[in-house]
């Protein structure tokens, strides 16, 4: 019954805009869950245009918006500067979109989105930051030295390495050792 479900959403897709599905291609990179705001950073979209192009896809039941009291006036979010957290229906749903991404485009995608979770200074989604920059290793290895990402890498290290998650310690480990 779960693929079933899956598979009707992802007939859905079909039916969508292109504009939307492609924005729905870079919002599968931040995995299950997205914000507006940093979907529209990465577009390179202002947040009340992307959620214009996101509605047809919160209509289908694709995406679920987060917030209780969530209402489709996107000029309210935008005039008071409110971040509209959204999911995706189901986990199929955003890896058969992710598939959809390039290799060469994932790379730097997953760079960019780092960097964006990176200025926002949260110490509780660590993981979630660093992960970003290993699935963008080469990118990051390219973009060179950045002491912040470094600081971040390092301290999932010594995190995942305390919490006996030594596969994932090493990633990071190796990484920041080969930026530093």
């Amino acid at each position: 019954v779960v693929d079933d479900a899956a598979g009707i959403l992802l007939d859905k897709i079909n039916l969508l805009p292109s504009e939307t599905t492609e924005a729905l291609i870079i919002a599968s990179l931040f995995g299950s869950k997205f914000t507006l705001q940093l979907l529209a950073q990465v577009l390179a979209k202002n947040d009340k245009d992307l959620h214009a192009i996101l509605w047809p896809a919160v209509v289908q039941h694709l995406i679920i918006p987060q917030k209780v009291n969530y209402k489709y006036v996107p000029d309210f979010y935008d005039e008071k500067g409110i971040d509209i957290p959204f999911k995706f229906a189901h986990d199929k749903l955003q890896q058969a979109l992710y598939f959809q991404v390039k290799a060469d485009e994932k790379q730097q995608l997953h760079y960019k989105i780092g960097k964006l979770l990176l200025n926002q200074n949260n110490p509780e989604k660590i993981f979630k930051i660093a992960n970003h920059f290993i699935i963008a290793k080469d990118e990051t290895l390219t973009q060179g030295s950045n002491k912040q990402i470094e600081q971040f890498l390092l301290t999932a290290g010594k995190h995942s390495f305390s919490a006996a998650s030594f596969e994932s310690a090493f990633r990071y480990l190796d990484l920041y050792i080969k930026l530093a």
